[in-house]
């Protein structure tokens, strides 16, 4: 691990005023990172860097802190701030086709800092397949919720909500297994 990861990594021995500026970092982190939203004219999901700093909160903060960096992020834009891609906010953009992906952003910072703290110190190949399983949530909490609140077919759902996003997320993946090494 590089002495910036290392500086990064929330303990359970780190302070509670740590935790809160890593949490809130990460909370921050992920609003930039919806900025960056590359919509896609045959789907509603668009391509953000989001992923990254999701698969990163729950390599660095562990299951706990970096699902809470996400929590945070999706309270403020449950209530009203715009920090969602595009700048929007609300409940009502939850309920709509991106949601089931936002949920699983939550799912995958826990999936994440959960199979790091199984294998603390894992080898590259290890840690990036550990990134991969935090995408594969990610594909599924926003397939299901694609399926149950839209009826969209596997079909659907493989060429909309998962096929035109793999590319990228494997080189998301690939970066947040470098940084969090």
């Amino acid at each position: 691990m590089t002495t910036l990861a290392k500086s990064l990594v929330v303990t359970r021995e780190a302070s509670l005023a740590k935790k809160c500026i890593m949490v809130t970092g990460f909370s921050v982190l992920l609003a930039l990172a919806a900025l960056v939203k590359i919509p896609l004219f045959f789907t509603p999901v668009p391509v953000t860097l989001q992923t990254f700093v999701v698969l990163a909160a729950g390599a660095f903060l562990g299951p706990v802190y970096g699902a809470m960096s996400v929590g945070l992020y999706l309270a403020y834009g449950f209530m009203g701030v715009p920090l969602f891609a595009g700048n929007a906010a609300g409940i009502a953009y939850c309920a709509g086709p991106t949601g089931g992906y936002l949920l699983g952003f939550l799912a995958a910072a826990a999936c994440v800092g959960s199979l790091r703290r199984a294998v603390p110190r894992p080898a590259f190949a290890v840690n990036y397949l550990i990134m991969l399983a935090g995408i594969g949530v990610i594909y599924a909490c926003g397939g299901l919720w694609l399926s149950l609140g839209y009826g969209w077919s596997v079909k659907q759902i493989m060429l909309g909500g998962i096929w035109p996003f793999i590319g990228l997320d494997l080189i998301k993946a690939f970066m947040a297994a470098v940084v969090s090494r």
